[in-house]
């Protein structure tokens, strides 16, 4: 028996693709949005459907609202209502303070901060009773990192716009948010020492670390409005 459908963004690889088996694995039918990873996507799929579950992948770039609308028009048609959002899609290029050109902005805001936002906007209103939104923040949402000063913007603003939602859609839907440490170094990058080192837990995270937290959101009946941070006590140390 289904717990419903679920929309993962940016779910084909990596992170997303750790929550979306989860979610499979909690009794969900996963709907995998991807941008351009189309191979990953379908395999994504084909890993959900050998648990037993359905799946179905969908192409939009977040960064157009009309796309984002197109999106939950054609899940609305297919699924008809949706139990769970996981807005995890979202861009991390470095930026240094000096350097950042409008139209690395622009591309960052329309995929970290905006088009969370209206996907959830679409989400709320195919979602019945318990529905649930899971925003992926960051610790790079409190914490400043100079060679990122824009994403970080984006990632506070998503621990916000968590907590307006939450007050915005209760009773009828919860909304919380996940916020990784170093859980997945973005590629090309090797594991930085020294950033081990000041990890309590003495190691790096992992995606399934970050799944699990997002799970747990989906799960807690009582829980909304908060942010998870997943950390290994990296904030603290």
């Amino acid at each position: 028996m289904s717990n419903g459908w679920a929309i993962v963004t940016g779910g084909a690889r990596r992170l997303g693709k750790s929550i979306a088996l989860e979610l499979a694995s909690a009794g969900y039918d996963l709907i995998i949005h991807y941008n351009s990873s189309h191979a990953e996507a379908e395999a994504t799929c084909a890993e959900i459907q050998a648990l037993g579950r359905e799946a179905w992948a969908y192409s939009a770039d977040l960064r157009d609202v009309a796309a984002i609308e197109a999106m939950f028009a054609a899940i609305e048609t297919r699924c008809g209502t949706l139990a769970v959002l996981v807005n995890s899609a979202a861009d991390f290029p470095r930026t240094p303070v000096g350097s950042v050109r409008i139209e690395e902005w622009d591309s960052l805001m329309a995929i970290n901060q905006r088009a969370p936002f209206f996907c959830a906007q679409a989400a709320a209103t195919l979602m019945a009773e318990h529905g649930v939104i899971v925003n992926i923040a960051d610790v790079g949402g409190e914490v400043p990192w100079p060679s990122f000063v824009p994403y970080g913007m984006t990632k506070a603003a998503i621990i916000m716009m968590t907590r307006g939602l939450a007050l915005a859609l209760a009773p009828k839907i919860r909304v919380g948010a996940v916020g990784p440490g170093v859980a997945l170094l973005p590629d090309g990058w090797h594991e930085d020492s020294n950033a081990l080192n000041k990890i309590p837990l003495k190691r790096l995270g992992v995606p399934e670390d970050i799944a699990k937290a997002v799970r747990f959101i989906v799960e807690a009946p009582y829980f909304t409005g908060e942010t998870i941070f997943v950390d290994g006590g990296r904030r603290w140390a």
